[in-house]
């Protein structure tokens, strides 16, 4: 599970990951910043902080610790 939280609203924006692992939010307001949450049963959750609206975030791989 995916949570965005809006950091000065604190609006939350949930998705799932597909198959690959991939996931992305849609539809979010501009110049905005937030705090990404990733969490999976079994697995430590991961944090991302000042994420922001102005442009498209490639994280990479993300390796969830057990």
């Amino acid at each position: 599970k995916c949570t965005l939280t809006d950091q000065a609203s604190g609006e939350k924006h949930t998705t799932q990951s597909d198959g690959f692992g991939d996931f992305w939010f849609e539809g979010l307001e501009e110049d905005r910043t937030f705090t990404l949450t990733i969490e999976a049963e079994g697995f430590q959750t991961k944090t991302y902080d000042k994420l922001d609206t102005t442009q498209d975030v490639n994280l990479g791989e993300i390796a969830l610790g057990r």
